[in-house]
């Protein structure tokens, strides 16, 4: 078990460390080198700002995180004992994209807590909820405020799946291996592997063909990029 946890304490630090990494890339332009995005005045700090609240933001926040409540509920696939495929992140994806990452994160860390609060499978976790909240915010960063370019938005789609398989896989199993759900972080990880492929799968296909969904979606709804 203290051999597990040191492994599990190494895999954070190492994730942590990538992705401190990853966001500087960001900031120096090297993340999205063949992105048009900076040629057209894309800025991380306006990715970043809290957006503005408006009476229509609020409404469909709201119904985003009753979606995403639902979607966790009855909309969560199972395959054997190991396997689980929600689909709750279509809802969060789109308050994400949007909206930006923090009303995005929020989306995802408040059905969580609707989930936990209505259909209670074990204590609740609030690592867990962070990390909800955590997947929003980094949809919010790849998809909120973007130019529709095939290239780079494909580019983003795999980087951003890759981000999310990855804090899937090992924060994740590391907040369930504290809670006493696994034995060790080895076999946890090998237990949660085939899943994780699935979803990420799953979530790559809809990502990449997402883009004129959500364009369709910001002019139906007169939504203002702040």
């Amino acid at each position: 078990m203290k051999k597990g946890r040191e492994v599990a304490f190494l895999t954070k630090s190492i994730f942590a460390c990538g992705a401190v990494s990853a966001f500087r890339c960001c900031k120096i332009r090297i993340l999205y080198p063949f992105c048009s995005d900076y040629r057209k005045g894309f800025s991380m700090k306006n990715i970043l700002k809290f957006p503005k609240f408006s009476v229509y933001k609020l409404c469909a926040l709201s119904m985003l995180v009753a979606i995403t409540a639902i979607l966790a509920i009855f909309c969560t696939f199972r395959i054997g004992d190991a396997i689980k495929i929600p689909l709750k992140f279509i809802s969060v994806f789109v308050a994400s994209a949007l909206f930006g990452p923090w009303l995005g994160g929020l989306c995802g860390a408040l059905g969580d807590l609707i989930n936990v609060f209505l259909v209670p499978s074990g204590a609740p976790l609030p690592l867990l909820t962070v990390l909800e909240f955590f997947v929003g915010f980094i949809y919010g960063i790849f998809f909120y405020n973007r130019t529709p370019n095939s290239k780079s938005h494909i580019f983003r789609c795999i980087i951003c799946t890759a981000i999310i398989f990855l804090s899937d896989i090992f924060l994740s199993t590391a907040v369930l291996l504290k809670a006493g759900y696994f034995p060790d972080f080895i076999s946890a990880v090998i237990i949660r592997l085939p899943a994780g492929i699935i979803k990420a799968v799953i979530q790559l296909v809809f990502f990449i063909f997402s883009n004129h969904f959500i364009t369709v979606l910001k002019r139906a709804g007169r939504l203002k990029n702040e």
